[in-house]
């Protein structure tokens, strides 16, 4: 660039430490400094960026830090944190409260600037450092929209709706909201301890747009209102909204579809889902994912079809639902297997949804050599040691016939094992008619201390009656009375 200003400086120091590379963004701010830029600006975001890659290993250096910052001095600033970045011993730490607590003096002080302050509010915030993005925005000379619109989305993603509502009603009259405020605001009132609280609140700020003209300005308004309905649990207002909205877009199409999905209205869900594909809108991801688990759920598989093959594109969850459900029915286990292969083949990551989907299909096929197949693949992710993946998989050897296979899993699940392991092992002896074999696990469950279940009787009492051994019957029915697990 022939011609570079601060911004230019701090967009790039930005860029390197966020990509974890702080060595080149205290070079670029040296250079920044010699070629005598500005400061106030592309010091803060040196000092926030480089904050949490650059831990302060002592108090002494976070007094010195903070006196820097406070006299705005950025060269001295800078050979401390070259200084640090010598010092190998500053990487080996992470940074705590009590690092942040030391530095919150001297991010307050670089906050008389508007823009700095904005930045600051905002950089602690997205780390979830609510209470210090809160103190930097309480000590900043000057305050706008942005600033305070800023601190509410963070307090709201923190779940302290009530929290973000006090801080609008504080700061409205001294700083002029926009139409983004108020759409941060009603994205609050879902996120009260008392639902109907902020119900009562959202309907006062729908009173007011709609009085104020504002609520045909922004479509985000609408949509807000939506979401904040739906999420309140008043969807048949939710819905009026929708219906009276002028323009509507795909967030609006989402928030409704949504909205009737969380309060189990599915068939109006379903509908307007049609509705929104008739108009050539096409839905997000997520809304599609949602779609799919409620059709799954609902045991509508050709539905359930259609979605994925309309969606333009996929994600590790449109993946996984697919799969769980056609493995959920006999009749199209095959096929889930398939699109198990496809979701490999177009290098999608697998996890332990995946896993357990494809291992309950499996199971049901009774193909040990599949099972062997998806058991590397499960080694090769490292997912062995995952008791629920173990569970499946003992499931998986005992359906097919694998009991030694079954065995060693279960050998090295140790201390990881839980009731499902222990039903997963005596079901598959049974399976595999091995019933001494279960009745064995049952009396070293009983002597272990392990809580018998309802199942475990339930699964033990039906191997009896099917080979007629009236003694071993007995035998359980008397530990059952014995464990208070039968009544």
């Amino acid at each position: 660039m022939p011609e570079k200003n601060s911004v230019t400086w701090a967009c790039l120091i930005s860029g390197y430490t966020q990509n974890g590379m702080p060595n080149e963004a205290c070079a670029h701010f040296k250079q920044m400094v010699s070629d005598g830029f500005p400061r106030v600006l592309t010091l803060a975001v040196v000092f926030f960026e480089l904050a949490r890659s650059l831990v302060l290993a002592s108090l002494s250096l976070g007094c010195k830090f903070m006196v820097y910052c406070q006299r705005g001095d950025a060269i001295s600033a800078f050979k401390l944190f070259s200084s640090m970045q010598k010092d190998g011993s500053a990487f080996s730490l992470q940074p705590n409260e009590y690092t942040f607590g030391s530095l919150i003096t001297a991010a307050c002080s670089l906050a008389h600037d508007l823009y700095v302050g904005s930045a600051l509010v905002s950089g602690f915030a997205r780390f979830g450092l609510i209470d210090y993005a809160r103190k930097i925005f309480e000590q900043m000379s000057e305050r706008n929209a942005v600033s305070m619109n800023g601190l509410m989305v963070a307090l709201v993603r923190q779940k302290r709706g009530k929290e973000a509502t006090e801080v609008f009603m504080e700061m409205k009259d001294l700083v002029g909201i926009n139409l983004d405020s108020l759409v941060v605001l009603l994205s609050s009132f879902s996120e009260f301890s008392v639902l109907e609280e902020g119900k009562r609140k959202g309907r006062e700020v729908h009173a007011y747009v709609i009085g104020a003209g504002l609520i045909y300005r922004k479509v985000a308004i609408g949509n807000g209102l939506i979401n904040m309905y739906a999420k309140c649990g008043a969807i048949s207002d939710a819905c009026s909204v929708f219906r009276h909205m002028v323009d509507k877009d795909l967030i609006s199409w989402n928030s409704l579809i949504s909205g009737l999905d969380q309060n189990e209205l599915f068939e109006d869900a379903v509908m307007n889902f049609l509705e929104m594909r008739r108009s050539e809108l096409l839905p997000s991801i997520s809304l599609s994912n949602a779609l799919l688990a409620l059709y799954s759920e609902t045991g509508h598989l050709s539905e359930c079809r259609n979605v994925f093959f309309s969606m333009q594109d996929y994600d590790q969850v449109s993946w996984n639902s697919i799969i769980g459900a056609l493995a959920g029915s006999e009749a199209s286990v095959l096929e889930a297997v398939e699109y198990f292969l496809d979701m490999m083949q177009s290098g999608w990551e697998l996890n332990r949804v995946t896993f357990m989907s494809i291992l309950a299909a499996v199971s049901s096929l009774s193909l040990p050599e599949l099972g062997q197949q998806i058991h590397a693949v499960v080694l090769k992710y490292n997912a062995a040691e995952d008791c629920a993946i173990e569970n499946a998989l003992i499931t998986c050897y005992g359906k097919c016939g694998g009991i030694d296979d079954c065995e060693k899993i279960f050998s090295r699940m140790s201390e990881r094992r839980d009731e499902i392991s222990w039903n997963s092992m005596i079901s598959g002896y049974i399976h595999n008619e091995f019933l001494p074999k279960a009745m064995d696990l049952v009396w070293f469950m009983m002597q272990r201390g392990q809580r018998l279940d309802s199942f475990t009787f339930a699964t033990v009492l039906s191997a009896c009656a099917s080979v007629a051994t009236l003694e071993r019957g007995m035998e359980v029915h008397a530990c059952g009375i014995r464990a208070c697990s039968l009544s």
